[in-house]
């Protein structure tokens, strides 16, 4: 009886539609918010700053330039947010940073884990997965805001 209860834990919890992924994606997020709103940038700029460093961090040495020039977009990135935040919603310098690299990093551990799991079930870290579309859309994000 345990083991049968334990396999149907492990079926839904590995198949279950609602665990697929951690976050929405952000074109579903622009969709719903209107994304010129401050704390619609806070953000996506929060959003992509993880993104860039979990795929600098996926480069590593293999693509060290590249990997150098996502990790300074991200920087940049948290840079805008806080000092959105400290113009748009009167946060102190130290609140807007703590806030934004707090956010940031969960968002990062998010997509550490989402793209475990689409390694797991593709082969792939990103690739065919929604990070695959924010990674284009922040793309264009820092076109905008950088």
């Amino acid at each position: 009886m345990k083991k049968i209860t334990f396999i149907i834990l492990i079926y839904l919890f590995t198949f279950n539609p609602a665990n697929s992924q951690s976050m929405t994606s952000l074109e579903k997020y622009i969709s719903k918010n209107d994304p010129a709103k401050p704390a619609s940038v806070v953000y996506l700029a929060n959003r992509c700053s993880a993104l860039y460093t979990y795929i600098s961090g996926l480069l590593g040495e293999k693509d060290k330039k590249t990997s150098d020039i996502y990790i300074r977009y991200a920087g940049k990135l948290s840079f805008v947010a806080s000092e959105l935040m400290i113009k748009e919603f009167e946060n102190t310098q130290e609140e807007a940073i703590k806030s934004s690299i707090g956010t940031m990093l969960k968002m990062l551990n998010f997509y550490k884990e989402d793209s475990a799991n689409n390694y797991a079930k593709k082969g792939e870290y990103v690739l065919g997965s929604y990070m695959e579309q924010d990674f284009n859309l922040c793309k264009t994000i820092v076109e905008k805001i950088l």
